[in-house]
């Protein structure tokens, strides 16, 4: 993770006629409000991978809308890993990994579309998500030959 800026996005061509990208403000607003936002990127040697931007106080300025017009959005959510190893002179590699390490309460994946359960008399539009996998671990034992 490496902090990143709007002129950084801007630089890499990731605000303005890259690949379609779901601002919940529009790339104007972005570009007016640059000194008061922050972000961090995933970023390779040739290129930034993801980012997201925030301001003061946590606002995040880079949701996905659910539809259109921006007027349902998906909320943030945010899921720590970690992952701690050793890998010995024999070869012998032990480590541990684990997932959702706050144990997160949140949606993976947010949708939204009508549906209908047997109870309700007509469809209704709603958000429907994937939850995020509780906290888990996985323990590795391999060894090099």
């Amino acid at each position: 993770m490496v902090p990143v800026t709007v002129d950084d996005l801007a630089a890499n061509d990731l605000l303005d006629d890259g690949p379609p990208v779901c601002w919940q403000r529009s790339v104007e607003a972005v570009r007016a409000r640059k000194d008061d936002l922050t972000g961090l990127a995933v970023a390779s040697d040739e290129r930034i991978e993801a980012y997201v931007l925030h301001a003061g106080g946590g606002e995040i300025v880079s949701l996905r809308p659910l539809v259109e017009d921006g007027s349902v959005s998906s909320s943030p959510t945010s899921i720590f890993n970690a992952r701690l190893g050793y890998v010995f002179d024999n070869g012998l590699k032990l480590q541990v990994d684990g997932f959702n390490i706050f144990n997160t309460q949140a949606s993976q994946i947010d949708y939204y579309y009508q549906s209908q359960l047997r109870n309700e008399a007509a469809p209704v539009n709603d958000i429907h998500f994937h939850p995020v996998e509780p906290l888990a671990f996985r323990f590795t034992i391999a060894k090099a030959f």
